[in-house]
């Protein structure tokens, strides 16, 4: 399935949601989205729902933000080819886009898209941005994609820790 430029779009969105009322600070957040793009806001019980605001994304993590756009791309074409995410690694993913930086495991680190949570049916994919705060995006054929990000730059391990972005 190919990313579109909504999709990119919407994560970009992601560093302008919050979750708490007016006056508090928000620390992480998540949005949920599946095919076709559609933005729907996760709510769980332990958090509010989302409010969406007009700020934009910070700057500088806007590289960041579409090289996690260009790594879910990659992850889902691994995908279409083989039928299951299991054996998308940093180097097969290094194959399909060279561009990106690629690493396995959890620690999101600034310029280095990390891969991990990989299954026959789900990927996530994650990075931090030059701001500090963390980004995934997670894929379950069942379940659709879901994008997230953590202010304080915690790293996601799974598809539900970036659906529901957890808090801290």
């Amino acid at each position: 399935m190919k990313v579109s430029v909504a999709a990119v779009l919407t994560l970009a969105a992601l560093t302008s949601c919050s979750t708490k009322p007016a006056g508090q600070a928000a620390s992480s957040h998540a949005l949920a989205t599946s095919p076709p793009v559609t933005s729907e806001f996760v709510s769980t019980a332990s958090s509010p729902s989302v409010s969406h605001t007009s700020t934009p994304p910070v700057t500088s993590d806007r590289k960041d933000l579409s090289d996690l756009g260009d790594a879910t791309a990659a992850a889902k074409t691994f995908f279409t080819i083989n039928g299951t995410y299991r054996g998308f690694d940093a180097a097969t993913a290094s194959t399909i886009s060279p561009r990106l930086r690629w690493a396995n495991g959890t620690a999101a680190r600034n310029g280095i898209v990390n891969i991990t949570g990989v299954s026959d049916t789900t990927v996530v994919v994650e990075t931090k941005g030059s701001s500090g705060t963390s980004f995934c995006a997670a894929d379950d054929v069942h379940r659709g994609t879901v994008l997230g990000y953590d202010t304080k730059g915690r790293p996601f391990g799974n598809y539900m820790s970036c659906r529901a972005a957890q808090r801290g």
